[in-house]
């Protein structure tokens, strides 16, 4: 199989860079572009993914892609999850709601690849503080998205806090509300429930983001 000519500029922009994020349209090949980024230096790799994407289509994109490295599947029971976190391979792949499973072995590995990484924009959920874990222990991160911000602009830290430890957005979601949002609708009790970006807010934040995060 050939990359494409975008494909080719995607893995030689994310082979500069020790984590990055990819914010491609649905079929534009995330995980063609991922896999074929994949030096040594990289692996072994803990793909972190939706149970569907991590059960099919990651072994499947491995064999197309890169038959040259092994995949296992951290699927089923306990037992066999751990089997397959600890079996050598050059690539696990585990579901996202078994991530907790990863984090006592997270150190096996080199590379942690967070495929869907908008399903970790909300940083008080068990899935995100897992992956937070990871990301402490592991040197390279990298996120696959097609829709980073489903809810508007203020999703992003919490994603962009797994690449880069608040250095681009601030260390707080507090701080990066206050640098870049306006309260929006209130409750009552004065509680925010809304936050507005400000006028500037679009064009800074995709400055803040233009050297970790692809876009197409």
């Amino acid at each position: 199989m050939e990359l494409r000519s975008y494909q080719r500029a995607a893995v030689d922009w994310l082979s500069a860079r020790p984590s990055g994020a990819l914010a491609l349209e649905m079929g534009l090949g995330k995980t063609a572009i991922t896999l074929s980024t994949l030096t040594d230096a990289h692996l072994p790799a803990l793909v972190v993914a939706p149970k569907r994407v991590a059960e099919t289509v990651w072994p499947d994109e491995t064999r197309l892609w890169r038959p040259d490295l092994t995949l296992a599947l951290a699927a089923g029971r306990p037992a066999a999850r751990k089997a397959a976190l600890e079996s050598g391979a050059d690539i696990v792949a585990i579901g996202r709601d078994n991530i907790a499973d990863a984090v006592p072995l997270g150190d096996r590995f080199r590379t942690l690849v967070l495929d869907e990484l908008s399903g970790f924009k909300t940083r008080n959920t068990a899935r995100w503080k897992a992956a937070r874990k990871l990301t402490r222990v592991i040197p390279h991160v990298f996120g696959l998205t097609g829709t980073p911000a489903p809810n508007g602009l203020i999703d992003l830290w919490a994603q962009m806090y797994l690449l880069d430890s608040g250095e681009r957005l601030g260390p707080t979601l507090t701080a990066y509300r206050s640098r870049y949002f306006m309260p929006g609708r209130q409750l009552a009790n004065g509680v925010i429930t809304e936050w507005l970006p400000r006028p500037e807010a679009p064009d800074r934040i995709h400055e803040k983001l233009a050297d970790i995060m692809l876009s197409m």
